[in-house]
């Protein structure tokens, strides 16, 4: 513990590196692939909930609630088996394993970020928009939105506008949340991908008793997610400035 506190997490047992740089090496994969993961859920999860929450028990809310059901209900690991087989099987044009660092070329490493940052993105989407359109539904009825409706603006300025930065204290505390759940997932999916990441260097740790590493891969994990945390609530004094005014 002294050393952890003086930023020596030791010595792995099986390349008789210093834990905290092989750690710092993983999660450079690591960490694009939840960036990359978290993007696109919320750019696909913020359009699907506002028009859920606008077109409420329509068509496009049924089949999406449909369609959401069945998401969450797939395992990760089937999710990525499907996506090889079909983008990098039957479509062809990217690969099923291996990575490339940005430094040796954006494309390239991109290309082979897709699907397994997409196999982590499917299983935050369903929840993400679920979560939204519950919430914007809410926001929908309050008495500010029926003033912004009954002025003439325009349904999409009083969706994005007025409704969905009230609507997404949900949202952005589950996706500060999901960091750590990503971070966990990406064990599964760095292995299917055989990407370098923090997953892969868990398993292999595991598997030679490497405890050293193991050890300070949790306790990184612990720092993430706090600070993720942390983050989370500075972003709600953003969303809502009343947040941050002190009571008298």
């Amino acid at each position: 513990m002294s050393g952890v506190v003086r930023g020596d997490f030791g010595t792995s047992y099986l390349t008789g590196e210093p834990v905290l740089t092989s750690v710092g090496q993983r999660m450079q994969v690591t960490g694009e692939l939840v960036l990359l993961a978290l993007a696109a859920a919320l750019v696909v999860s913020v359009p699907v909930g506002v028009l859920t929450a606008h077109r409420a028990d329509g068509w496009a809310d049924r089949s999406w609630s449909m369609a959401s059901s069945a998401l969450i209900s797939t395992p990760p690991f089937v999710l990525a088996l499907f996506l090889v087989y079909l983008l990098a099987l039957q479509v062809g044009g990217l690969p099923a394993t291996g990575w490339v660092a940005p430094a040796d070329g954006l494309g390239e490493n991109l290309r082979h970020a897709v699907l397994p940052a997409t196999t982590l993105a499917l299983a935050l989407v369903p929840t993400y928009s679920r979560m939204l359109r519950a919430d914007m539904i809410a926001t929908l009825q309050e008495d500010f939105i029926l003033t912004a409706r009954s002025r003439g603006l325009p349904v999409r300025r009083i969706l994005f506008r007025h409704a969905l930065r009230p609507s997404s204290f949900s949202l952005v505390t589950l996706t500060g949340l999901s960091v750590g759940q990503l971070i966990s997932g990406a064990v599964v999916v760095e292995v299917l991908f055989a990407l370098p990441g923090i997953g892969q260097l868990v398993v292999t740790s595991v598997v030679a008793k490497d405890v050293p590493v193991v050890q300070g891969v949790v306790m990184f994990m612990a720092v993430v997610y706090c600070v993720a945390t942390v983050v989370t609530d500075v972003l709600y004094g953003y969303l809502d400035p009343r947040v941050r005014v002190r009571p008298a």
